[in-house]
């Protein structure tokens, strides 16, 4: 936005001193991207380019309410939800606001196409349940849903179990895997039977599961 100083009078400058000055410049960018905004998202419609304009007031001012409120209102729009929650979660990192910040990565999980983004999501999310909200059943759906989009990934499976472990919801963990052998994992599948066996013999006291599955190896 263009913020220099105009012929026009400034408030609290009387003499409009300020506007005399070469070069000068008003930071007021903020308020005329927002109003911009209002313009593209009510009168034209164009919510696509009102969103883009909430961002970059919030880039500038994380903490800007109205951007904040208008950009959470269209979280309730499925075709813009994505976009808002993009645009809104660096503003939510700045104010440490979990709970919203994890609002905004399950609405990316959610909405986003990329299988890619939707696992780093789900896996920050999850993180931030366990270390943050000390939520660690939701920590817990989270890495569910990620091991769910990559049962072959180590590290994903690891960290799915440890968030079961901790919120002592290890069958559910084995029920998941159980899941996904019956929908077909491909390669994955040795390891998620070894795993299964292990789980069954060592931490839920069940050799007949345990066995099934090492028979399967």
């Amino acid at each position: 936005a263009d913020t220099k100083y105009g012929n026009q009078p400034i408030p609290n400058d009387p003499g409009n001193a300020l506007a005399l000055l070469p070069g000068s410049n008003l930071s007021l960018a903020p308020k005329y991207s927002g109003s911009a905004s209002m313009t593209y998202e009510t009168s034209l419609g164009d919510k696509a380019q009102a969103i883009s304009h909430y961002a970059a007031v919030l880039a500038k001012k994380p903490a800007d309410p109205d951007a904040t409120a208008a950009l959470e209102n269209l979280l309730q729009d499925p075709a813009h939800r994505e976009e808002a929650a993009r645009a809104l979660l660096p503003a939510y990192e700045t104010a440490k606001d979990h709970r919203k910040t994890v609002h905004a990565l399950s609405t990316i999980a959610e909405a986003t196409c990329d299988e890619g983004e939707k696992l780093t999501a789900l896996k920050k999310a999850g993180e931030i349940h366990a270390l943050h909200l000390r939520q660690p059943a939701q920590a817990f759906a989270s890495m569910a849903q990620a091991i769910r989009l990559a049962p072959g990934d180590a590290e994903t499976r690891a960290l799915a179990r440890a968030s079961a472990e901790e919120a002592d919801m290890l069958d559910s963990y084995a029920e998941v895997l159980d899941e996904l052998l019956e929908a077909g994992v491909g390669p994955a599948a040795i390891a998620l039977h070894r795993e299964l066996a292990e789980i069954f013999e060592k931490k839920l006291d069940d050799q007949a599961a345990a066995v099934k599955h090492l028979h399967a190896l």
